[in-house]
């Protein structure tokens, strides 16, 4: 295919993982250029963070499925989703062979990366590299900067980090909006429904970063609709669970949802998880996290309206 044979496109580049406020930044620049270019503002990214397929020890989770990814990616204005798989072969590409292998699949008439963007074998590649190779090709290139109102990097590894701690408050404020985890109800032991809290229970979904442990006041997303709910993430210690999952009560609510789909949308951190002593103790202590967690979410946006 000649260069007049292959679409037209301005390349937002970049891993984008949670695609948060400054991925998004990144996507709303590759929009202006390719509106001066004429040409379709496209995302480049990866199916996996390469972290996960080059030190997977090392690695805690994506903030989002490939599949929630996507639709972000479209939503922020992303016209055409362009997807590597992180194998081997395309992470030991040189820079140079990475840009050239893209210019055979488009015409390119703009990159557009964050600040922090880094690619090819080792890594060798930034933004400065791209901008001296946009200068020699004729390509323009846009860098983005990624600081927020703090100072501090929006970024994917600071959003992780502050989920792996419970700090879901600073995630919603880098996400730009609450985040969540879907997945399907699972039969439980109805331990919650003999108290009076009867919760939905769901595993954690594979290779998706955990958030910590503890008790959290959410919203729980089922057929379109958005229910206050108390989530707790753990392993139960009161019954002696050892498996990891989420399982929320979900106010006003009544139905029995097996096997269908629910999303949890995390707003604040409450407490620790806790093992209680007996039944009685346990009980009174959801009643205390449901009483704060309507206060809390009286006064939140619904995850529509942020």
């Amino acid at each position: 295919m000649n260069e007049q044979e292959r679409p037209k496109a301005v390349l937002a580049m970049g891993n984008f993982d949670g695609v948060h406020r400054g991925h998004r930044a990144v996507l709303a620049a590759a929009q202006q250029l390719a509106a001066e270019q004429g040409a379709l503002p496209a995302a480049l990214t990866f199916t996996r963070t390469p972290l996960a397929a080059l030190r997977p020890a090392e690695y805690a989770g994506d903030l989002l499925s490939l599949t929630g990814k996507i639709r972000a990616l479209e939503a922020a204005g992303a016209k055409e989703i362009v997807l590597l798989r992180p194998t081997r072969e395309v992470l030991s590409q040189t820079p140079e062979e990475f840009l050239a292998q893209l210019r055979t699949r488009y015409a390119v008439r703009g990159f557009v990366v964050g600040e922090n963007f880094r690619f090819g074998a080792a890594a060798a590649g930034d933004a400065d590299f791209l901008v001296r190779y946009g200068r020699r090709e004729g390509i323009p290139v846009s860098v983005v900067a990624l600081a927020g109102e703090d100072g501090g990097a929006i970024s994917s590894t600071a959003i992780r980090q502050a989920l792996l701690r419970g700090d879901v408050a600073t995630v919603t404020r880098l996400l730009g909006r609450y985040w969540s985890l879907a997945g399907t109800v699972l039969a439980g032991a109805a331990r919650g429904r003999t108290i009076g809290f009867p919760t939905a229970n769901m595993a954690l979904p594979r290779g998706r970063v955990a958030p910590a442990n503890g008790v959290y006041a959410t919203f729980a997303e089922y057929e379109g609709r958005c229910y206050p709910a108390v989530t707790n993430v753990g392993t139960n210690p009161t019954f002696g669970a050892v498996e990891k999952r989420l399982e929320t009560h979900i106010m006003d609510f009544g139905k029995r949802i097996y096997g269908e789909n629910l999303r949890t949308y995390f707003v604040a951190y409450l407490r620790q998880e806790t093992k209680f002593a007996s039944l009685e103790a346990l009980r009174e202590q959801i009643a205390a996290d449901v009483r704060a967690a309507q206060e809390i979410l009286r006064q939140a946006p619904l995850p529509n309206e942020e």
